[in-house]
Parts: C-alpha cells; sequence; structure tokens
C-alpha cells in the first residue's frame, strides 16, 4: 500500500510540474485590427512606402537599424537575414495581431503585405519599424501601442 501511495505521489508531481512547464510555455496571438485603441494609428489596407533600406529577417521581422545595415552593406548578409528590401517599396496592412506570452509578456505586431520589388508577396512583421504611441491610452495598458514610424515609412493613403 504504501509503495502504491508513492507511486501516486511521484506521479502527481510530474503532472504538475509538466502542466506548469506547458502553461509557461504557452503564447497566443489574437487579432486586433478592429481595436482602435490597441492597433495604434495602424489600420487593415494602409499602404506604405519605406523612406530607408530595411533588413528582412529571417522570422520576417524586418529592421531599419542603420547599424545592422551598414554592417550588411560591408560585409554581406548575414545567417540572421533573408535580405534587403529597398527604399521606396510599397507595403500594405493585412493585420495587427496581439502576442501574449506568459514569460516573455505582451506585443503589438503590425503585419503587412509586400507590394513590390524582390520582396512582393512576403508577409512582414513591423514590430521593430513602429515607434511607441504617445496616445494618453498608451499608459494605462500593460503593452507598448505601437504607431506607423514617419522616419521609416511615408503613409500613402489613409
Amino acid at each position: 500500500m504504501v509503495c502504491q501511495k508513492d507511486f501516486f505521489v511521484k506521479l502527481r508531481s510530474i503532472i504538475l510540474i509538466s502542466l506548469a512547464a506547458l502553461l509557461l510555455s504557452c503564447a497566443t496571438t489574437k487579432d486586433i485590427t478592429e481595436d482602435k485603441i490597441l492597433r495604434g494609428n495602424y489600420l487593415k489596407g494602409l499602404i506604405l512606402e519605406s523612406k530607408t533600406d530595411m533588413l528582412l529577417m529571417y522570422d520576417n521581422y524586418i529592421s531599419a537599424r542603420s547599424r545592422a545595415l551598414d554592417k550588411v552593406r560591408k560585409y554581406g548578409l548575414s545567417d540572421e537575414y533573408k535580405g534587403v528590401i529597398k527604399k521606396g517599396t510599397k507595403l500594405s496592412i493585412i493585420r495587427v495581431e496581439l502576442y501574449q506570452h506568459i514569460e516573455n509578456g505582451n506585443y503589438i505586431y503590425p503585419m503587412a503585405l509586400v507590394l513590390d520589388g524582390e520582396w512582393k508577396g512576403e508577409e512582414v512583421n513591423l514590430h521593430y519599424t513602429s515607434k511607441s504611441s504617445n496616445r494618453p491610452e498608451n499608459d494605462s495598458y500593460s503593452i507598448d501601442i505601437l504607431d506607423v514610424d514617419p522616419e521609416v515609412f511615408e503613409i500613402v493613403n489613409e
């Protein structure tokens, strides 16, 4: 009887640890395109034109960091990047996502479709090319609401 009790205690411990590990690794993504506050000024169908070259990463984030661009121009693409999205490339906002993770936190991901150039048809994440919104609502949410960064993109239509 004691042996069977020990078995169930160990089994319960293993199940609880497994559940805790599963919950800690869970992430959810929710479409917030219609949420007028959380989406910032990203609207579905908004057309943006890049004012600078941008790096397309393998996870489909894009980055306009000048230091990284200078390295790519000098040494070529590293394993981190797929290629360069050229200045003047147009993108269309297709949705805005809220990414939630118990350990990593909450992030807003403006998603766009590249409309022309070498990467036409590629779906990209504009998180790193966005700026923090200065709306008053930004302080009342535990998340950084994002807007189009006017140093990176020109809004073609509104």
